[in-house]
C-alpha cells in the first residue's frame, strides 16, 4: 500500500469517527422521539454520510492516481519498482506501455511482483529490428498477462527473471543476451515458448523453469552452457542444431512428450542424470565432445542416439529403457572413452553398435 493510499483511508476513518461521535451525542441529547427535530437530524446525518462516502471515493481515487504516476516516473527514471505479493492486483498492476517507454530512454528495468497488462511487443511488427536493451533487466516475479515478445532484442547487460509467468507465450527469437541470464523457476503457461535461434553470451541458467506449451529452442547457442534442472515440459520441446559452448544440464527434469536434440554440439558434456521421459527421445546425430551422463534415467519410449559422437565416455549406470515396443537404438555411435552400462535396465528390444566400445557391462533385460 502506497503512503497516499494509506494516507487517504485514515483521513476518511477520521472523519467517519467525528461523524459517529456526533450521532452518539444526538442520540444521547434527543433519545426516541422527544425532540421535534429528531427525523430532520437524521435525514441531515444521512445526507452528511453520503457526502462522507463520496470524500472516500474520490481520496482513494486521487491517491491510487497518485500512487500510479510515481511508479510511472520510478520507471522512466530507472528507480527500483517492487510490490509486495499481498497487495491487490490493482495496486500491483503496471502498462506493458511503460516498461517500453523506460526502455525507449535506456532505463534500467528493476520491477518485482508486478502484473504487466498488455501486450509487450520490444519488436518492430514484421521486421527483425528491435529496441535495445543498454541496461540491467530485473523482472522478477512478475505475472506477464499477454505476449510478451522480446525477439531480435540486445540485452547489453544482464536479464533476470525468475519467478516470472507468461500467460500469454514469450518469444526471445533471435535475441540476444550479452551477459548471464537468470530465467531459474520460470513459468510457460500460454502460447509457446519461442527461444529459436536465440543467442546467449554468457551462461544460462533455468533451473526449475516449467514449460506447459510448446517449447523451441532451434538453432540457439549457449556460449558458456546451460542448466535446465529440475525442468518441467509438459509439451514438446525442440532443441535440435543448438550449440552449446559448455555444459549442457537437464538433470532430474520431466519431459512428458518428445524432446529433440539432433545434430546439436556441445563442447562440455551432456547430464541427464535421473531425468524422466515419457515421451520419444530424439538425439540422432547429437555431437558432445566431452561425456555423456545418463545415470538414473527413466526412458519410457523410443530412444534415438543414432550416429551420435561422444568424446570421452558414457554412463547409462542404473539407467532404465521400461518400453517393450519402442525401440533403443544406439547404432552407429562413436565413443572416445568407453560406455557404463552397470544396472542398466532394456526392457525390449535394443540396437546398439556400443559392445565393442566398453569394458565389461553389467546390463539387464526382463
Amino acid at each position: 500500500m502506497s503512503y497516499e493510499f494509506a494516507t487517504a483511508i485514515m483521513s476518511v476513518v477520521q472523519s467517519l469517527r467525528t461523524l459517529g461521535g456526533g450521532l452518539l451525542e444526538h442520540q444521547l441529547v434527543c433519545p426516541g422521539s422527544r425532540c421535534s427535530d429528531n427525523v430532520q437530524g437524521t435525514t441531515s446525518y444521512r445526507t452528511i454520510f453520503g457526502f462522507v462516502v463520496l470524500l472516500t471515493f474520490v481520496q482513494i481515487t486521487a491517491a491510487e492516481t497518485s500512487s500510479s504516476s510515481a511508479v510511472h516516473q520510478d520507471l522512466l527514471s530507472g528507480r527500483p519498482v517492487a510490490f509486495q505479493p499481498g497487495a491487490s492486483r490493482t495496486a500491483r498492476t503496471i502498462p506493458a506501455i511503460w516498461l517500453l517507454e523506460a526502455v525507449r530512454k535506456g532505463a534500467e528495468l528493476n520491477v518485482t511482483n508486478a502484473f504487466i497488462r498488455g501486450p509487450l511487443r520490444v519488436r518492430q511488427r514484421n521486421y527483425k529490428i528491435a529496441l535495445p536493451f543498454e541496461n540491467d533487466v530485473s523482472l522478477i516475479g512478475c505475472d506477464f498477462e499477454d505476449q510478451a515478445d522480446f525477439s531480435y532484442s540486445i540485452f547489453k547487460q544482464t536479464l533476470v527473471l525468475t519467478g516470472s509467468i507468461f500467460h500469454g507465450g514469450a518469444s526471445f527469437e533471435g535475441a540476444s543476451v550479452q551477459r548471464k541470464a537468470i530465467l531459474d523457476r520460470v513459468e510457460f503457461d500460454g502460447g509457446e515458448a519461442n527461444f529459436r535461434d536465440a543467442h546467449f553470451n554468457n551462461f544460462l541458467s533455468m533451473q526449475g523453469a516449467r514449460f506447459h506449451v510448446k517449447t523451441f529452442f532451434n538453432g540457439a547457442q549457449f556460449d558458456k552452457g546451460a542448466d535446465f534442472a529440475n525442468g518441467m515440459f509438459a509439451d514438446q520441446a525442440i532443441f535440435e542444431n543448438i550449440q552449446s559452448g559448455s555444459d549442457l544440464v537437464f538433470q532430474q527434469a520431466h519431459f512428458a512428450r518428445l524432446l529433440r536434440l539432433t545434430t546439436s554440439k556441445i563442447a562440455g558434456s551432456l547430464f541427464i542424470v535421473a531425468s524422466e521421459f515419457v515421451g520419444p527421445v530424439q538425439f540422432p546425430g547429437v555431437q558432445i565432445a566431452q561425456n555423456a551422463k545418463f545415470g538414473g534415467a527413466v526412458f519410457k519410449n523410443l530412444f534415438n542416439f543414432t550416429d551420435g559422437q561422444v568424446g570421452s565416455f558414457i554412463d547409462l549406470t542404473g539407467t532404465q529403457f521400461e518400453s517393450d515396443s519402442k525401440p533403443v537404438n544406439f547404432e552407429r555411435v562413436r565413443i572416445g572413452g568407453r560406455a557404463i552400462l552397470d544396472h542398466a535396465r532394456f526392457a525390449g528390444k535394443a540396437q546398439s553398435s556400443l559392445a565393442g566400445q566398453h569394458s565389461t557391462p553389467q546390463s539387464s533385460r526382463d
